[in-house]
Formats: structure tokens, C-alpha cells, sequence
């Protein structure tokens, strides 16, 4: 069995690098939103800190539900 702090490195490492495709998808829709005009939709910045945060908890969250499963015997 694998131990949980090894789990947790490997899920991080993921989660990361999701992280850094969901930034650069959030940012570049967000720029993409914000348009040519003066009104300023969300920070593109704000909006690519977000899809990290998702990406790196959704990574760690997945991770951590491996616990709750019924395990063999």
C-alpha cells in the first residue's frame, strides 16, 4: 500500500500541472471576454489564479476520496 504522503506528492505534481492548463484556459478566455472595449469583464490574472486553485484541489480531492472506498481484504 502506498503511503499517503507519497499520494499526496504524486496528486500535487498532477494537480499542478492541470493547474498550469486551467490558467492558461481561464486567462486566455477571460482576455477573449474582456473583448477590445474599455469595460473590463474579470482580470484575466484573477480569473487564471482560479483555474489553478481548481485544478490543484481537484487533483488532491480525487486523491483523498482513494480512501473512502471500501478496500479489499
Amino acid at each position: 500500500m502506498v503511503k499517503i504522503g507519497q499520494r499526496m506528492i504524486r496528486a500535487s505534481i498532477i494537480g499542478n500541472l492541470i493547474g498550469m492548463l486551467l490558467f492558461l484556459v481561464f486567462y486566455m478566455g477571460a482576455v477573449f471576454m474582456n473583448g477590445v472595449g474599455a469595460t473590463v469583464v474579470i482580470q484575466p490574472y484573477l480569473a487564471g489564479i482560479f483555474g489553478w486553485v481548481v485544478g490543484l484541489s481537484a487533483a488532491l480531492g480525487i486523491e483523498l476520496s482513494k480512501d473512502l472506498e471500501p478496500q479489499a481484504q
